[in-house]
C-alpha cells in the first residue's frame, strides 16, 4: 500500500472521503463521510458495519457504526448509544468514537478507509 502520510483524503469510485474531522467534530464528520461510504460498498460490507463483533474488531467500538434497530438511539440499557439523527433518514450512528492512544478509534477507521480504496477501487 506505501505510505499514507500526510494524505487528507482517499478517493473510492469518485468519492472524495475525508480522513480526518475538523477539531472534535465527530457527528459531522461520521455524517458527512458514512454516505459516501455507504454508496460505495457492497451489501455484505454495510451489514458489517452493523455487526457488533466486527465492529469491535475492526474500530474498537462496543457497538455497531450504524444500525436500523435501535430504540431512538439507545441501548438495551436506555444508556444514548446513537445519535438522535437518522443518517439517509434510515441508520443510527454509533456516537460512542474516541481519538486516544488507548482508544484510537479513528486511526482505525482511516486504516479501514484504505482498506475499502482498495477492494471497491478495482
Amino acid at each position: 500500500m506505501g505510505t499514507n502520510k500526510g494524505v487528507q483524503y482517499v478517493e473510492i469510485q469518485g468519492h472524495k472521503i475525508n480522513l480526518y474531522r475538523k477539531g472534535r467534530d465527530t457527528k459531522g464528520y461520521l455524517f458527512d463521510v458514512l454516505p459516501k461510504v455507504l454508496a460505495v460498498v457492497d451489501e455484505e460490507e454495510i451489514q458489517r458495519l452493523q455487526d457488533r463483533d466486527y465492529c469491535k474488531d475492526k474500530f474498537d467500538l462496543n457497538f455497531p457504526v450504524i444500525t436500523l434497530s435501535s430504540k431512538n438511539g439507545h441501548d438495551h440499557n436506555g444508556y444514548r448509544r446513537y445519535y438522535s439523527k437518522l443518517l439517509l433518514g434510515t441508520y443510527w450512528v454509533c456516537k460512542e468514537w474516541y481519538d486516544t492512544p488507548a482508544q484510537p478509534n479513528f486511526e482505525m477507521w482511516s486504516n479501514y478507509l484504505f482498506e475499502l480504496r482498495d477492494r471497491f477501487n478495482n
